[in-house]
């Protein structure tokens, strides 16, 4: 009998908060689901948000369409003068950004403690 492997469920838990948002993503951030996300953090600035905090300590890969989308939403976010930031990930997702040598192009902000 043959082992089948489920990909890891995706979570992308947005959390606005008046001029503030949190997009909470936890799973895999690829090509399956990364126009998702980057929609979401669309329909935040056009609702007014100011800052949107892309939380990524639950993520448990990146790929190149997810580096992509958060260049992206941030290019975004800076044409209505906006911004967005980045909680890091977990090493191996942090890595990503170093390797492609993003990493420069994102303000990155601590975790607030939930209540």
């Amino acid at each position: 009998m043959q082992n089948v492997v489920q990909p890891p469920e995706f979570v992308c838990d947005v959390r606005p908060d008046g001029r503030k948002a949190v997009v909470r993503l936890a799973g895999e951030l690829d090509l399956q689901v990364a126009d998702d996300v980057g929609a979401a953090v669309e329909e935040l600035l056009d609702a007014g948000c100011h800052e949107v905090v892309v939380d990524l300590r639950d993520l448990g890969f990146l790929d190149s369409s997810g580096v992509h989308m958060l260049i992206e939403a941030k290019r975004s976010a800076e044409r209505r003068r906006r911004a967005l930031a980045l909680i890091r990930g977990p090493r191996s997702v942090h890595r990503v950004l170093q390797i492609t040598g993003t990493e420069a192009l994102f303000a990155f902000v601590a975790a607030e403690e939930d209540g």
